[in-house]
Formats: C-alpha cells, structure tokens, sequence
C-alpha cells in the first residue's frame, strides 16, 4: 500500500504542478522561458521517480497489476522521456545550400528564405509506346520536360540574393527523386518534430514523400510515407520496416482526409519509446499507433525523400534519450 500512497500522492502533486499558474512581467520573455524551462525538468523528474515507482510495484506485485498499469498510461500522459536533444534546425542560415550536418545524396535541396530545406522532385515521364511517334514525340517532349525543369529550378532557387549558378544536373531539371540525410546518432528511442509544407506540380500528379532514422550504408530502418492525391482522394499514410535487402514491410497504414498544405506548415510528430511503441501524428491529430521492435540498436542519421512534389521542411528537430 506504500507504494499506492506515494504514487497517489505524487500525481496529485504533479497535477498540480501542471495546472499552477505563476504571474510573470509579460514584457519579461527570457524569464518566462526559463520558468517553463524549470517546470518542464521538474515535471520530467517527477514522472521518471514516478515510473520508477511504478516498476519496483510491478517486480514486488504491491498491487493489482490492472491499476498499476492504469497508473502508468496517466504518468506517460505527462512524461517526456526524450530529453536530450540530437538535432535541431530551422534552416535560417544564409546562403542557398543546406549546411552540416545535411548531405544531399541524390537532386538538389535549397534553403528557401521563405520555405525552408526545400526540393522539388518531378514525377518519371511516361515513354510513348507507339514506335512510329516515339521519336517526334520524345524529341519533342525532351524539350518541353527540360524547358519546364528549368522553370522549376528557377523557381526553387527563387528571388534569393548571392545565389551562384548550378552546374550540376538536378532533380528539378532531369526529374526523378530527391534525398538528403543528415548523418547523425539517433537512439532507438526518438522524437521527430518537423512542419512543412508540400505542393502538387500538376493536378493530376501525386505528392509523394517520406522520412525516416536509418542504420549503416545499406539504409536499414524504419520510414513513414505519405501520399496525397487530388481533393477527391484520401492521403495515405504508412509506416515501413526496411531491411538490408532492399526489402520493405507494412507495419501500419491509414487512409486520412488529412492534407498538407502548400503555404501553412503542418506539424507532424513522431514519437518511439524503449519499448518500440511508434506514434505518428500530424497537427495532434493521432494517426498511428503500434509496437514494433526489429530495431533494437541507435540509428545512424535522418533520411528525408522527395518523389514527387515540391516539400519544403520549416524546421526540425530531434530528441533522444
């Protein structure tokens, strides 16, 4: 019963840590900053006692394990075991070229003052089949695809200023995907938090694109995708296993009216715990949720994939453990 009395006595003081409001000078911003900064480590050091509370209950059965478990979803309510950060960018630095630790690894992403880390990626162009139009047809639709490549290069590169010319082909201009990475330790625990926007290149094109935490050179690891038709259609949105075989496994998927939009960021929010429970979010309205556990070690870096579309990141960040 001890422990019920502690943890009882605990979460009450915690909901009143929560729900306690202290008046502070409105015009004082860096002392309100650091006052939610205090709130947040202590709240974080209250529901972490209180888990461990919790365990000692569970290994000792101190109490019906049915409460102990109903104890411990409204302590996670308001734990936050991510609390290191491993990696943060809003993408506001000057120049047109994403910095370290991003490395592009196929097209071309530029920082757009206005967007952020963005990337325009066209759709592969269907062949003509028909041998006696295939090369009047190609011929012509060569000029049209580069032409409109590089419009649309220009335009991803925008009205910036200091911007160098490119010499190298890039996604925009000979179509097909685009990837960057940022190559940083990520442990099997996370928290992405990114907003971006997206927009169609054409009205009958879909957007599609996908992010994820990868381990070594062969890309291993998990990868939510998303695919976003015309108004008539639902989005799709997936959550993938890929192994290092090139092979790739559902772990869950839905259809959502969800849509990203072309000029107001929407945040979307990806969380995984020690115990491989996933979630995926997007604006907090919950899309995902399952337990997964094929990967046990740190991941590598972050992997962000163009296919089709013109996505731009605002910013991101990611925590660990």
């Amino acid at each position: 019963m001890r422990i019920l009395l502690i943890a009882a006595v605990a979460v009450s003081l915690m909901s009143a840590n929560v729900a306690a409001q202290t008046w502070s000078n409105p015009d004082r911003r860096d002392d309100g900053e650091r006052r939610t900064a205090q709130e947040d480590t202590r709240l974080h050091e209250l529901t972490k006692g209180l888990n461990e509370l919790l365990d000692k209950g569970e290994r000792q059965r101190l109490a019906d394990p049915w409460f102990l478990k109903d104890l411990r979803d409204l302590v996670n309510r308001y734990h936050r075991p991510w609390s290191r950060m491993l990696l943060s960018d809003d993408f506001s630095a000057r120049g047109p070229e994403p910095q370290a630790p991003w490395r592009v690894i196929r097209g071309e992403f530029r920082i757009d003052w206005r967007y952020g880390l963005r990337s325009i990626a066209l759709p592969a162009r269907r062949q003509a089949t028909s041998n006696a139009s295939t090369g009047q047809q190609g011929a012509q639709g060569d000029a049209v695809q580069q032409l409109f490549g590089a419009l649309l290069n220009q335009a991803l590169k925008g009205a910036q200023q200091g911007e160098r010319e490119q010499t190298a082909s890039t996604a925009a201009s000979t179509g097909g995907l685009t990837e960057i990475a940022a190559p940083v330790s990520i442990s099997n625990a996370f928290a992405i938090e990114t907003e971006m926007t997206v927009r169609a290149l054409t009205g009958s094109e879909p957007t599609r694109f996908s992010l994820g935490v990868y381990q070594g050179q062969n890309v291993a690891g998990y990868r939510v995708t998303f695919l976003q038709g015309d108004t008539r259609t639902k989005s799709q949105v997936r959550l993938l296993r890929l192994n290092g075989r090139g092979g790739a496994a559902i772990i869950d998927e839905i259809d959502t009216d969800i849509r990203f939009a072309p000029e107001a960021p929407m945040r979307m929010t990806w969380t995984r715990t020690k115990a491989g429970e996933m979630k995926v979010r997007i604006d907090k309205k919950p899309l995902i949720a399952v337990v997964d556990r094929g990967f046990r070690d740190p991941f590598d870096g972050f992997l962000l994939r163009n296919e089709s579309g013109d996505l731009a990141l605002r910013n991101i960040r990611i925590d660990g453990i």
